[in-house]
């Protein structure tokens, strides 16, 4: 009997060793109305859920907004842009590096979110 709970154990632990995670980095970005005129804002009872970006140097995966707008940003200026692929993959240029902050437009709703780039930082997922 000792035998068999021990072996149940070690299979039971076995999944929360083996995974390890591809991504160096997750950014939870947060919601921005892009029109504050329509009636958003305070009126929400609840806080809109955060969607979550892995990043792993310039790869960024965004799995629950394949389609969606990905613009990077420094301070006004608009650094790079583009569409999120089939495979939630958006590649941001090997040039951009340092701080910046991203914006996800998603159904009328703009997400935000700061990271960073490292120099030399290119692993894919």
């Amino acid at each position: 009997m000792k035998k068999l709970m021990l072996f149940l154990l070690l299979i039971a632990s076995i999944p929360l060793c083996s995974f390890t995670t591809k991504y160096d980095n997750r950014i939870a970005l947060t919601v921005k109305y892009e029109e504050a005129s329509k009636g958003y804002g305070p009126s929400h009872r609840a806080p809109l859920k955060h969607i979550y970006v892995c990043q792993n140097g310039n790869t960024l995966l965004m799995e629950d907004c394949i389609g969606c707008m990905v613009s990077i940003m420094d301070g006004d200026d608009m650094l790079f842009s583009s569409l999120v692929d089939a495979n939630g993959i958006v590649e941001i240029p090997s040039t951009l590096v340092g701080n910046f902050q991203i914006h996800l437009l998603r159904g009328g709703k703009v997400y935000q979110g700061n990271f960073s780039v490292q120099e030399g930082n290119e692993e894919r997922f």
